[in-house]
């Protein structure tokens, strides 16, 4: 298992000294949200070529805020898949090894499950189809509990990659399982096949994605059940503003103590 950091946790820094600072402390790798990057002047091309020389791997978060590939509406959905599609591009243009896309929501709190299932499924496939000639690893993220999210659980995950969509993964988040339902069995539940990246903080009731160790998640008995076969990164997505400098490399210390624990 590698260790990586979302690079909301700097942003107010550009990526490239983002990539320096996961450097100086010892990570494998930084997640870039595509939201960072379009709001700094780095160049892709800079990027890629400043991570190889670092020895860092990166991940791509496409942009998810105030979109719905889902929606309702039309107009969004097709402007939600024109921003994804284009983040998949700029995946390439880093030399990113995989991307999260959230799965998209609810357009209302009367839709139910039944009725937007197939659109997801039917977005995944156009994914599928339009990355086929990209090196890339497509992944969408399991989600929290809120309003309007229903792609959560496990029996959820199933119901997708049944439909074994070329080049689909899974992105599980473990914070988010938590505040769904136990999140140990439904790890259990999930084929190993179709974990390709994980995301970790902590939680507690009403507070998602908190520091590592500042929540009420067994991560320890979470970590114990990943797939033996799985060598993706674990992706700390603890960030608090004001403190991303402190939490960079406190989360990194904890987690890199976790994991040799559990070994």
């Amino acid at each position: 298992m590698k260790i990586s950091f979302s690079s909301t946790f700097l942003r107010d820094l550009s990526i490239l000294e983002t990539l320096n600072r996961a450097k100086s402390v010892g990570y494998d790798g930084v997640e870039i949200w595509a939201d960072h990057f379009y709001r700094q002047s780095d160049e892709s091309c800079s990027i890629k070529n400043r991570a190889n020389e670092l020895g860092l791997e990166l991940t791509l978060h496409a942009p998810s805020y105030d979109l719905n590939p889902l929606s309702s509406n039309s107009g969004i959905a097709k402007e939600s898949k024109r921003q994804i599609f284009d983040a998949i591009r700029l995946g390439e243009e880093l030399g990113a090894k995989l991307i999260v896309i959230h799965p998209g929501h609810f357009s209302s709190s009367q839709d139910k499950k039944d009725k937007f299932f197939p659109r997801l499924i039917e977005f995944a496939k156009e994914v599928s189809e339009f990355s086929k000639d990209i090196e890339l690893q497509i992944t969408f993220e399991m989600m929290e509990k809120r309003p309007k999210e229903f792609f959560q659980t496990d029996d959820d995950a199933k119901r997708l990659m049944s439909h074994n969509i070329d080049g689909i993964g899974l992105t599980v988040d473990i914070a988010h399982l938590y505040t769904v339902g136990d999140e140990k069995k439904m790890l259990k539940n999930l084929n190993e096949e179709w974990i390709k990246h994980i995301h970790i903080s902590d939680s507690r009731y009403g507070k998602t994605h908190l520091p590592l160790g500042e929540g009420e998640v067994d991560l320890a008995s979470a970590l114990k059940l990943l797939p033996k076969s799985f060598d993706g990164f674990l992706t700390i997505e603890a960030a608090i503003l004001g403190r991303g400098e402190e939490l960079v490399e406190k989360n990194f210390l904890y987690l890199n103590n976790l994991i040799k624990e559990i070994k």
